[in-house]
């Protein structure tokens, strides 16, 4: 009688011990869908661009949904307003990007990541990308056009 009973709790122990192996091996391969990496967008001369300022962290590929999402956020600056030509305080968010002419994303005004579909890596992690920023006046809210936030065009670089 006893050899039944410690054979049955070694059937048991054993039971648990796979279900805890099939979990982990369950976690290990959904978090490998998943790659982080370091983003920064380069203007064409090599500095940095002004869309670097509403990156909010790491960009997170998912290779079964063939996304990039990139954490943004609302950045502060401080320019000649077009209209008038008086320096102003404005925020900015990123609202739209397209990589390489086909993967495409877009946020609403403060939204807290933008994901672009359709995205591909490449063995360079370089990308050509093209970029939008809405620009609110700070203390109207009104939006302001500014050309050179309009469809600017940077080098996109995952790290």
């Amino acid at each position: 009688m006893t050899a039944t009973k410690n054979n049955s709790i070694f059937k048991k122990l054993g039971a648990l011990a796979m279900a805890m192996c099939l979990t982990c091996a369950l976690a290990v391969s959904a978090s490998a869908a998943n790659v982080s990496y370091g983003v920064e967008f380069l203007k064409a001369d090599g500095s940095s661009s002004m869309a670097n300022n509403a990156i909010a962290g790491d960009a997170v590929y998912d290779s079964e949904a063939n996304t990039l999402t990139i954490p943004i956020e609302k950045s502060f600056m401080m320019r000649n307003h077009p209209s008038t030509g008086l320096l102003t305080m404005f925020y900015g968010c990123v609202v739209g990007i397209t990589v390489d002419g086909t993967a495409v994303g877009e946020a609403e005004w403060e939204a807290d990541e933008i994901v672009i579909n359709d995205f591909t890596p490449n063995d360079t992690n370089t990308y050509s990308a093209t970029f939008t920023v809405e620009v609110r006046n700070f203390w109207t809210g009104e939006v302001t056009v500014f050309e050179d936030m309009t469809n600017a065009t940077a080098t996109m670089v995952l790290s």
